[in-house]
């Protein structure tokens, strides 16, 4: 991070110094949110979560060197403290001020599925021609946003930058906060209804990164996505670059071909190979290309090179291989559309013994029964050996595929070990598990188990 002064984060944020011997040419080289990591010279901004108030670690931050802190309480400490109305509001609008210093081009990616693979993709594609930094993780909320942009320094070409939120106006602030030239939509699917209640809401949201760049930047869109062109109708930039499979596009797969060790396709004359089994990976990565070839002019062959050595995110489709069964570990989240995707690519496979273990979808709001008992009908439709629910709401998964006359064995658990015990029968050197739920369901748990029985 370049330096930022005292007297520029007062005047970004409105803020006012409690203490007002604080001399305001103070440089702050770091911010930080977590009082974990607080480094000597640190701005030290205290946030109020669920389960913890940042306030409560004030003094803590001090004692390992934190030059300032910036609170929205009265702090009594004779320490160079700043208070302002909203800390958060605050940490967004230094970031935006702080990212508006650099010519730096911003890529943002949102969407229901497939952001976090997308970003890598596209961060990984553009490293061989420029410097890109990219955000970690799943640092795509207000707070992972603005402390992105803070690692943004003079030699930064390029900021590939994961965008989402539950909340209705969340991309319209972010977009804000982050600027982006480049904005990639994945996919519109029915994400975060507990917040936003409606796919429509889903579709309103997600369009707002698109809604929001300058009339020279670029929309990168999914043509085969439902609400494709309602998302074009609400572009303002001049180019729409559009990636897809079934429909004509500018970035589209062919000849898609499912392997033992990944997926092959075509751009063209161009033969791409991906190291995953995930099919809507192919989508992921042509939204990537749509970038690096579409935008940046990186040859496909050289992107076709690159793809073939990337490496996935943990606990995305990732492959366990044992000796006595393949496990695919896709439990990072779900939600009705990935569990659908997830399901649809175990049934691809070519094996006779497919078991799915299938843990609750979180923020489905009322619906979440309704969308739980549809993924059983939905597994119904293949050839499953077994089929393992775990969670409240999983059961109703079991309800499901049973309502539906499912030809293959169901077993509903309440926890993880009961899990474990049910499948000790089905493993086989043949025997394909995928593991899917929601982050908080904590399967990869599940997966360790699997691996350390399977060996």
């Amino acid at each position: 991070m370049e330096a930022l002064t005292i007297k520029e984060i007062l005047d970004v944020t409105g803020g006012r110094i409690l203490f007002p011997s604080c001399k305001d040419d103070v440089a702050i080289r770091n911010i930080s949110t977590d009082s974990r990591t607080v480094k000597k010279g640190d701005l030290f901004v205290a946030l109020r979560g669920e389960h913890f108030d940042g306030h409560d670690f004030i003094p803590g931050v001090f004692i390992k060197g934190a030059k300032a802190a910036l609170v929205s309480k009265d702090i009594r400490m004779n320490k160079p403290i700043i208070k302002v109305k909203d800390t958060l509001r605050a940490l967004g609008d230094i970031a935006a001020y702080y990212r508006r210093k650099f010519e730096t081009l911003v890529i943002g990616v949102s969407g229901s599925n497939g952001k976090t693979t997308t970003k890598n993709m596209v961060a990984s594609l553009l490293s061989c021609k420029f410097n890109v930094i990219y955000s970690h993780a799943s640092f795509n909320n207000l707070i992972g946003v603005s402390l992105t942009i803070f690692r943004i320094n003079k030699d930064t070409d390029i900021l590939v930058q994961e965008m989402e939120t539950n909340m209705l106006g969340g991309i319209k602030r972010l977009s804000y906060i982050a600027k982006p030239t480049v904005g990639i939509v994945t996919n519109i699917g029915p994400t975060h209804l507990e917040s936003l209640k409606t796919e429509y809401n889903v579709f309103r949201e997600k369009s707002e990164l698109i809604k929001y760049l300058p009339c020279d930047g670029v929309s990168v869109i999914n043509r085969d996505d439902n609400f494709f062109m309602k998302l074009k109708k609400k572009s303002f930039s001049k180019r729409v670059i559009t990636f897809g499979i079934n429909k004509s596009a500018d970035f589209k797969a062919e000849n898609i071909r499912m392997a033992k060790n990944g997926i092959y396709f075509n751009i063209g004359s161009v033969r791409f190979f991906l190291p995953t089994l995930f099919y809507k990976n192919v989508y992921n990565s042509l939204a990537a290309i749509s970038v690096s070839n579409g935008i940046f002019g990186i040859s496909l062959k050289r992107s076709a090179f690159l793809l073939k050595g990337f490496e996935f995110p943990p606990l995305r489709a990732q492959l366990i291989k044992t000796k006595k069964a393949l496990i695919i570990n896709d439990c990072f989240n779900a939600n009705p559309q990935s569990m659908e995707d997830a399901i649809s690519m175990l049934a691809a496979l070519d094996s006779n013994a497919k078991v799915a273990v299938l843990g609750d979808m979180f923020e489905l709001g009322t619906d979440s029964e309704k969308f739980h008992y549809k993924i059983g009908e939905f597994c119904a439709r293949f050839k499953l050996r077994h089929l393992v629910c775990i969670g409240k709401d999983a059961s109703f998964i079991a309800q499901g595929a049973k309502k539906a006359g499912a030809p293959f064995k169901i077993t509903y658990c309440k926890a993880i070990s009961e899990a474990v015990k049910s499948l000790v029968n089905s493993l086989s050197p043949h025997t394909v598990i995928l593991i899917k739920g929601s982050r908080a369901m904590r399967l990869e748990n599940l997966a360790e188990e699997l691996k350390k029985m399977s060996n």
